[in-house]
């Protein structure tokens, strides 16, 4: 199919998928282990077939102009790299976080990946990447977010809640 759409990106994918059922079909073979896809390990295997292909890797990168992430408190390191291989040269780049919200440490999300983003991913001029810290609620009115800051204020978390305010009217 990626031939017949003529999309070096799926061969690419078959390639790697290929390779990586053979894999685990020889560690299956010997070590009677059931068969699993690690997420972390795929990630990682992307960003190597990435950097280990020149070719492949600018061709990739012709293709994209901009880049977003929601979520980055959540991200793992194999994660970081791979944005790192895609867009760490000073792309076009938007990531949205709240590291106090963090719900993925139990497969190795790092928060504070959010603190040391400015300067992993820093412009195409070198300079720190901008931050900016969106300190109004579409969400909630001002009765929740004063309770919750009233809880977030005890706890040990990496970003401050105190900032936040609503811009939702009070209901009557």
């Amino acid at each position: 199919l990626g031939e017949e759409q003529r999309r070096p990106d799926w061969l690419a994918a078959a390639r790697f998928y290929n390779q990586y059922t053979e894999v685990l079909a020889l560690r299956d073979a010997t070590t009677r282990s059931g068969a699993a896809y690690d997420y972390a390990e795929l990630v990682r295997a992307a960003t190597a077939q990435l950097t280990a292909d020149p070719a492949l890797l600018a061709e990739q990168l012709s293709t994209v102009s901009h880049v977003y992430v929601d979520e980055l408190h959540d991200t793992d390191p194999a994660q970081i790299d791979l944005l790192s291989t895609v867009a760490g040269r000073g792309a076009h780049l938007v990531a949205f976080a709240d590291p106090d919200s963090s719900t993925f440490g139990f497969r190795g999300a790092d928060p504070g990946i959010v603190s040391g983003f400015p300067l992993r991913f820093r412009t195409a001029g070198g300079a720190l990447a901008e931050t900016v810290t969106l300190d109004t609620s579409h969400r909630s009115g001002a009765a929740l977010l004063a309770a919750t800051r009233r809880v977030a204020q005890r706890l040990g978390g990496p970003a401050r809640h105190d900032a936040h305010r609503s811009n939702q009217r009070p209901r009557i």
